[in-house]
This record gives structure tokens, C-alpha cells and sequence, in this order.
């Protein structure tokens, strides 16, 4: 082997290797890089994790198509993105799951940061929501999310990303489309 096949051949296995974090659909980070994450939680920012997974999804695909249903998930990456800005990053973890991880300045006070997620909760609900017609077929496609709050819901990615899984649940269980602070689930 020539240096420049070695080199090319180092340079596929970098791709392939960055290829094995990245959601080929919508681009974003996956399942995997939220797991192998290097972000580390810490006492000087407030961080919560946010789940969110898009209702009525499965419908879509089954009615009007796969390409539909990504077209819906591709929209739906761009619109979590762009209300997150540059005080979060957001994974793809499933089919019609994404999971947020959102950092506020503790400078904000608690009432203030709990008004900006909500804020934010209730903006991505809103811009995703979507109606399907057609002669035979009505389906509403809208999102459920769940909030969990460090170090309030608990110290680890995984225990929040559990609570925030419950807080999703409970809003489904109430007829989807709105959000759920973890810890309102008990009061």
C-alpha cells in the first residue's frame, strides 16, 4: 500500500466513524452521540433534559407515506434547532423521539428559567403541529414533551432522560400536544 492509499483509507474510517453519531435523516446528532456525550453536568449552569416525541407519526407513514412521515421529522429537526439557538443541542433518539439538552445562565433565577422553557415547550408544541386531510382521512400530528430539571429530577443524564421519558407519558396520557415539568407529575 502507497501513503496515499493509507491515507484515504484512514480518512473513510474517520467518515464512517462520524457517520456512526450523526441521524442520516435529519442530520443531528443521534441516540448514540447523546449517549457517548462529553458534556458533563455541571452546578454552575441549570441543564435540563427535555423528550419529545411526535404524536400521531406512525398514522402519517401508514396514510400518506414514509416520505411524508420524514419530511414531518426533517421539519421537525429544523424547528427544534432553531428555537433551541445556541442554548442547546438536540439528538435524534428514536423513529419520532428527539431529546434536548438545554443549558440556562443561573444568572436568569428560577422563575425566569422555568418561564423560558416553558416558553420554548410551548413554541416547538405550536410549530409543530400539523393537520393532514384528505377524502378519507383526517390526522392531527402535534408533539408531547417532558422537562426534567438538574440537579431537581436527578444528577445523571440517564435518571433525567428517565424523568423526562415519565413527564412525556403523563402528557400523552392527557391527550398529547402540551408539555410536562417532571416534577409536577407528584404536586
Amino acid at each position: 500500500r502507497t501513503p496515499v492509499h493509507l491515507q484515504a483509507e484512514m480518512e473513510r474510517a474517520e467518515l464512517k466513524a462520524q457517520l456512526a453519531y450523526v441521524d442520516g435523516l435529519t442530520g443531528l446528532k443521534n441516540r448514540l452521540s447523546y449517549n457517548e456525550r462529553e458534556t458533563k453536568l455541571r452546578d454552575t449552569a441549570v441543564c435540563m433534559i427535555i423528550q419529545l416525541d411526535i404524536n400521531n407519526l406512525k398514522t402519517v407513514n401508514d396514510v400518506y407515506g414514509h416520505q411524508e412521515g420524514d419530511r414531518h421529522i426533517i421539519n421537525a429537526a429544523q424547528i427544534i434547532e432553531k428555537s433551541l439557538g445556541k442554548q442547546g443541542d438536540c439528538y435524534r433518539t428514536g423513529g419520532d423521539e428527539f431529546c434536548i439538552l438545554l443549558r440556562l445562565p443561573e444568572t436568569f433565577g428560577k422563575d425566569a428559567q422555568q418561564k423560558i422553557i416553558a416558553d420554548k415547550a410551548r413554541n416547538i408544541c405550536q410549530l409543530l403541529k400539523e393537520s393532514y386531510f384528505d377524502d378519507k382521512n383526517a390526522v392531527q400530528v402535534s408533539a408531547s414533551v417532558g422537562i426534567a430539571l438538574y440537579p431537581e429530577d436527578g444528577t445523571g443524564y440517564e435518571a433525567l432522560f428517565a424523568r423526562a421519558d415519565e413527564a412525556v407519558y403523563a402528557v400523552k396520557e392527557h391527550g398529547k400536544n402540551g408539555f410536562q415539568f417532571y416534577k409536577n407529575l407528584s404536586e
